[in-house]
């Protein structure tokens, strides 16, 4: 369910993702807006909070908020 909502919500229409690589950010805020309201938006619908983004296959690309 938490997944049929995300997919089929506004935020995943593809123009409205960002276009620019996000690996090696190491600060929340300096992710794109796009991204950051993604993450927000993912919140709100599964009621979590999401304390850690991973932006790369390396155990160093992980932003903590």
């Amino acid at each position: 369910e938490i997944h049929e909502r995300l997919v089929g919500s506004e935020m995943c229409i593809r123009d409205r993702g960002w276009k620019c690589s996000i690996s090696g950010i190491k600060e929340y805020d300096k992710l794109p807006k796009e991204c950051r309201d993604y993450i927000e938006f993912a919140e709100e619908q599964i009621g979590v909070p999401i304390k850690i983004v991973s932006n790369g296959p390396s155990r160093d690309d992980i932003i903590y908020r």
